[in-house]
């Protein structure tokens, strides 16, 4: 197997999801989730064409992804932020404060941003208790709920001072009203963030489609693959700590020096004989491995005594 390997999987409903596995540790290194809002125009590119090689550097963006919603909401946030601003240049040199019609779209906005993000919660509680989602999403999106229920509170307040006719500090209510859509502008970007899908490692590249018709894209670490071989039970005890591994293609002997191994998993019957699976990391097998299938090998560990080889494989004491 490849020493780690990186896989995007586009399901039908349009949703994404992607793995980081490492075939060293028997795990998935780093998942991630790909929710888009439902009914938003979204319009997906895979940036692999204008690789030149079949080959994805690190850190690589294969996927662009635009949002119309995403898009409008930036949008909407920044008009928002330069009229406040505006606002607030005003009312420094002493002109008269906004109307109730101003201070009435003020609220409407405000409750519309919470009503959103009281959803985007509830949404990240789920992903986060299925453990597809990480607890600093959901800690963003609660803190961004938070500031969007103060948003709301001094919308209604200066409302409601407005209509009872009071006329409390306008720059103070400005300024706030800014704080909290550079609040939401900075949810929104972080947001965008993820609407970029990037490669963390660097490997070859493929393409698959399985029955359910998601499609799997995966970048695959071949600088060194994951082996595991089946050894005789009576054979461990001679085994050392360096040994060369020697994998046969065709007619052909790779040799490579393998200085770790491990024992993987319990012990299995192969041919009326007990045998342990080891686990070990062969460097500079790019492009050799073929994923998942066995191909014929053998450890060869250097000369032992015909004491020695009775003494351990078979607990003979003289």
């Amino acid at each position: 197997m490849p020493v780690q390997a990186w896989e995007l999987i586009q399901y039908p409903d349009g949703s994404m999801m992607s793995r980081w596995h490492d075939n060293r540790l028997d795990g998935i290194k780093d998942q991630q989730l790909y929710q888009f809002d439902r009914g938003d125009v979204i319009h997906m590119e895979y940036q692999l064409d204008s690789l030149s090689e079949n080959w994805v550097p690190a850190d690589y963006e294969v996927v662009a992804i635009e949002s119309n919603r995403l898009s409008e909401q930036l949008l909407g946030v920044s008009t928002q932020l330069q009229q406040q601003r505006a606002l607030l240049n005003v009312d420094r040199i002493g002109q008269k404060p906004q109307t109730l019609e101003r201070l009435e779209e003020e609220v409407r906005l405000a409750r519309q941003t919470r009503t959103l993000l009281v959803k985007q919660k509830a949404r990240q509680t789920e992903l986060l208790a299925e453990g597809l989602s990480s607890v600093a999403q959901f800690e963003q999106v609660e803190n961004a709920l938070a500031e969007a229920d103060l948003r709301v509170e001094v919308a209604e307040k200066a409302l409601v001072e407005a209509r009872a006719g009071e006329k409390p500090e306008q720059i103070e209510w400005i300024e706030t009203r800014i704080n909290a859509l550079q609040t939401t502008a900075e949810f929104l970007e972080g947001k965008e963030a993820l609407y970029s899908v990037v490669c963390p490692i660097a490997g070859s590249w493929r393409r698959e489609m399985d029955l359910d018709g998601a499609e799997h894209l995966w970048v695959e670490d071949t600088t060194a693959a994951v082996v595991q071989i089946p050894v005789r039970e009576r054979d461990l005890a001679i085994m050392q700590d360096s040994f060369q591994l020697v994998i046969m293609e065709g007619d052909r002997e790779l040799r490579f020096d393998i200085l770790q191994w491990k024992k993987q998993g319990p012990r299995s019957i192969l041919n009326n004989e007990q045998v342990q699976w080891v686990k070990l990391t062969v460097p500079g097998l790019k492009c050799v491995w073929i994923d998942g299938k066995p191909v014929p090998c053998r450890i060869e560990s250097g000369e032992v005594s015909v004491l020695k080889y009775l003494e351990e494989a078979f607990e003979w004491r003289w």
